[in-house]
């Protein structure tokens, strides 16, 4: 619970974009593909923080950790004190830095603590405090925009981060340091290990299908307010509400997966997940009001829900134990820089006239990319040894 308090303020700065999208717009003189890159902007510098933070958190998870927090909250200051697009794009960038050692440390300190077969629930009770972190910001944050603009929004969540940081660090484990008997990290040994994770099949295919499943939650989130709003003539806070479905679907997925995790296999259950969302992209520019689009919306958080866990779990299965910290570094940076072109391509879709429905088509494509993927994995892992019951 306590690590999951990362993931939580990282959920509220990867979806602050979408709730200032319109005021940056509006206020700001900033075009739609501005507003996109300044969500990639993000993204990319948490995928390129994810292979150092992993190879540094197999020794030092808590030290990691605790530069992370540092970066969101400045990052968040840097913004509430800018009024131009680049200091916007650096503090967006900063805040990705400091979001991007969450997952690879956390995960270097659940399989540290936690035996193996119990990694699917621990990986969905962590991702439930994304939902949460999305509900406070589509609920109660979103309020401050429409208030007072993105100044005061970004002072709060400095304050929110910060809070979320010390309660982590109360934790001894967090803050012990790395194991006896663990080698240090040299170059060569890092050079030789990603060497290692780059050739191979298993990791690349499972990094395929993190590409699938981040684009469309992040694309789901980063441009379903604006639609509402433009296309379905909500307002900015009829929309935040839908699309809070979103984030509340998740936390409601939270123990929903952790019991299919005692029934259903790994691989089963991704590709039924990502075979519902290429189906649910596909259709939301075709439904009619507010609340099919809820509905919608919330089965795709949902969805996006039941991939994270699994995804996550599947790291000790594909990679050896001990590179558990890096492994979870390049998968999330292999999803994320796969990801990060889906926001700025919707934002230059609607600038061209293109309209929402080809950017949920191209999210549609995205997911159809991470079924084939999963079928993919499922055929490298059966082929020539039995797999582990829960990958069955």
């Amino acid at each position: 619970m306590l690590l999951a308090l990362g993931f939580f303020a990282t959920a509220i700065l990867q979806g602050a974009i979408p709730v200032l999208a319109p005021g940056l717009r509006a206020d700001e003189g900033l075009s739609s593909a501005q507003v996109g890159l300044l969500m990639s902007a993000f993204l990319l510098a948490y995928a390129i923080t994810q292979v150092p933070a992993g190879a540094v958190a197999a020794r030092f998870p808590g030290r990691v950790m605790a530069v992370g927090f540092a970066g969101m909250v400045l990052g968040s200051l840097l913004f509430a004190a800018s009024s131009s697009f680049g200091w916007y794009a650096l503090a967006r960038g900063l805040q990705g830095l400091g979001a991007g050692t969450m997952l690879p440390s956390a995960g270097v300190l659940l399989v540290r603590h936690l035996p193996l077969q119990r990694l699917g629930r621990a990986w969905s009770i962590y991702g439930g405090a994304s939902g949460m972190g999305y509900l406070l910001l589509l609920l109660v944050l979103a309020r401050i925009v429409e208030a007072g603009g993105q100044r005061p929004f970004f002072l709060v969540v400095a304050g929110i981060t910060l809070a979320a940081g010390v309660l982590t660090f109360t934790s001894r484990q967090v803050r012990s340091g790395p194991p006896a008997g663990s080698s240090r990290l040299t170059a060569s040994v890092l050079a030789t290990d990603l060497w290692t994770l780059m050739r191979s099949r298993r990791v690349t295919l499972l990094g395929l299908a993190n590409v699938g499943g981040i684009s469309v939650s992040v694309g789901t989130l980063t441009w379903t307010p604006s639609y509402l709003h433009d296309d379905l003539g909500a307002s900015l806070g009829v929309a935040a509400a839908v699309t809070a479905g979103f984030a509340a679907a998740q936390l409601a997925g939270a123990p929903v997966v952790a019991y299919l995790l005692t029934k259903v296999g790994y691989l089963p259950l991704l590709a039924v997940v990502f075979a519902g969302m290429a189906a649910s992209m596909a259709l939301i520019p075709f439904l009619p009001g507010l609340i099919s689009t809820l509905l919608v919306v919330m089965l795709v958080g949902l969805l996006t829900m039941v991939a994270f866990a699994p995804s996550f779990a599947l790291i000790p299965v594909v990679v050896e134990i001990r590179l558990v910290g890096l492994a979870g570094g390049y998968l999330n940076a292999f999803g994320f820089v796969g990801a990060l072109f889906g926001p700025w391509l919707f934002g230059i879709f609607i600038d061209r006239g293109w309209g929402y429905g080809a950017g949920y088509g191209m999210l549609a494509a995205f997911a159809v990319g991470g079924l084939l993927a999963v079928i993919g994995l499922h055929r490298a892992l059966t082929v020539g040894s039995r797999p582990a019951g829960a990958i069955q």
